[in-house]
């Protein structure tokens, strides 16, 4: 992962498993599951009208749309669940809708749909009919229209995720939710007009920046302002639970279930930031990180020698090597997987303790991450003492650097001028004019950061290079793009995050670009 420069790598899950990208059968399903919400978000606004909300169906519409941003292959029984869930809350609300239509003495509008329910479930026809809906975008859109589709899509995807984070801290959120009805409900009109989509991409990236801003205001509430901490990857005999993700609420609600009972506790992947916060720094039995990451996690889960909770939403494609074992509080997940209810981790616990654990520590290079506001000037300081020395500025932001992509930054690192000055937020780097800040797994901070040199140098120009694409980067690059930075470049980014065409979209709409050679971008 991107906080793992011990050994170098050019080969992970993603690229020889294909664990990245979304194969064509799951891709096909979604298409039914997305004709279904078109359908339903036309009645849910119609009952919005009426002073109506559905409490119920809002969940079910918010965890499905979180649920497509996960990359596993449903199996039929999975997905049955999904359709029967889909078709059971779109008869729900239409019968509510006629039936107070009724009452009001209104005439009831009804929306044309192509949707024909099996009365015994078959997963061939539901394929046949996730190909025709594909083809059928094929033939009414053009290239920058899909792709512009599929960036807005994902961008709702990542809204879903941050407001089920936001429920787990007990805060609810509905205009976003309406506005995520309007665009579906806009999917069911015959014709596309690429400005529309676009108004509505650069909409919902305000909204899930706002939702981001929240969630972290709440982490640090709740655990205190973050600080530079120093994480241990060594690991000890005992029993263990790895929980990986980035919801840090449910680390919370793990680590007091565990707490007194001889479990150690890591993190793995993005939940490595949870150590930068005080309050959970203070629980001994969190131990440190594991693995090598998120694009590793084949590997790492099949070494870990406990159960694995994989937290809201960061389901990924897993194996039969360690089902029995994994355990999630989401409410779409694959067959093999266990479903914690209401918070109660004693399955989790009991498999923990039937696991063999570790029988032997390994020691490791332990790892300093993260900044706090508090010092964020005084780590800057050389970029901010000399107003007039640097008028570009270079940002690497966190990362999974193959060896060509660390062949390219090195090169980078010993081209840019001296009027040049580099932060790498991951990359190790020394070199008079730059600093390096691991702040690893907090897709926020580059917001902090580029606000504060917006602060104290107005004027310069400032580019981003994005090492990894998540599920928030795009929603992310589009706000940088639009309102602190004036260039952005990728350099590794999968398809189930970004695909070529929403690449070709984010160049021709937006002028973000891949990197190309060194040379070239610089002068670029």
């Amino acid at each position: 992962m991107f906080y793992n420069y011990y050994n170098d790598f050019e080969y992970d899950s993603c690229s020889s498993r294909g664990i990245c990208s979304i194969e064509p059968r799951s891709a096909s399903l979604q298409e039914v599951i997305v004709m279904y919400l078109k359908q339903l978000s036309y009645y849910l606004l119609k009952l919005k009208e009426m002073g109506v909300t559905s409490t119920h169906l809002k969940q079910t519409v918010i965890n499905i749309l979180a649920g497509l941003s996960s990359n596993f292959n449903y199996s039929n029984i999975q997905f049955q669940i999904i359709l029967n869930k889909l078709e059971t809350g779109l008869a729900d609300a239409i019968a509510l809708y006629e039936k107070l239509c009724k009452e009001k003495g209104l005439v009831s509008e009804s929306l044309k749909t192509n949707i024909k329910p099996n009365k015994i479930f078959d997963i061939t026809k539901s394929l046949k009919q996730g190909e025709k809906e594909f083809l059928k975008k094929i033939k009414t859109l053009n290239y920058l229209e899909r792709g512009m589709f599929e960036l807005t899509f994902n961008i709702i995807k990542s809204i879903c995720i941050n407001i089920i984070t936001l429920q787990t801290y007990g805060k609810n959120e509905d205009e976003t939710y309406y506005e995520i009805l309007e665009f579906l409900n806009y999917l069911n009109n015959k014709t596309a007009d690429i400005d529309e989509i676009k108004e509505f991409a650069d909409s919902f990236a305000e909204y899930d920046y706002k939702l981001t801003k929240r969630i972290n205001e709440l982490q640090i509430y709740n655990y205190g302002k973050q600080e530079e901490c120093e994480v241990s990857f060594s690991t000890r005999p005992n029993k263990a639970i790895l929980v990986t993700g980035e919801n840090i609420k449910e680390l919370e609600l793990i680590l007091n279930a565990t707490e007194g009972k001889n479990i150690d506790v890591y993190t793995h992947g993005d939940m490595i930031l949870a150590h930068t916060f005080p309050k959970l720094s203070k629980f001994e039995h969190l131990r440190g990180q594991f693995g090598t990451g998120q694009e590793n996690c084949l590997l790492d889960y099949a070494t870990f020698p406990g159960a694995i909770y994989l937290a809201k939403n960061s389901l990924d494609r897993i194996e039969y090597l360690y089902r029995g074992r994994l355990f999630t509080g989401d409410e779409i997940y694959m067959k093999g997987v266990i479903k914690i209810n209401e918070n109660d981790f004693s399955p989790m616990i009991k498999s923990t303790l039937d696991a063999k654990g570790f029988k032997t520590g390994k020691e490791k290079a332990p790892l300093k991450i993260g900044c706090s506001d508090s010092n964020l000037m005084t780590v800057f300081q050389p970029l901010f003492e000399n107003p007039y020395r640097y008028n570009k500025i270079l940002i690497m932001g966190s990362g999974a650097y193959s060896i060509e992509q660390k062949k390219y930054f090195d090169e980078l690192i010993e081209t840019i001028q001296e009027d040049t000055f580099l932060i790498s937020l991951t990359y190790p780097i020394e070199k008079e004019n730059s600093v390096y800040l691991n702040t690893t797994g907090d897709e926020f901070f580059v917001y902090k950061l580029v606000n504060l040199i917006r602060e104290h140098k107005p004027d310069s120009e400032i580019t981003l290079f994005y090492g990894k694409c998540t599920k928030h980067s795009l929603s992310n690059m589009l706000n940088l793009k639009k309102k602190l930075v004036d260039k952005i470049f990728l350099s590794k980014c999968f398809p189930v995050s970004v695909n070529p065409r929403i690449m070709t979209t984010l160049t021709h709409i937006y002028g973000i670009k891949t990197i190309s050679n060194v040379e070239m971008d610089l002068r670029d």
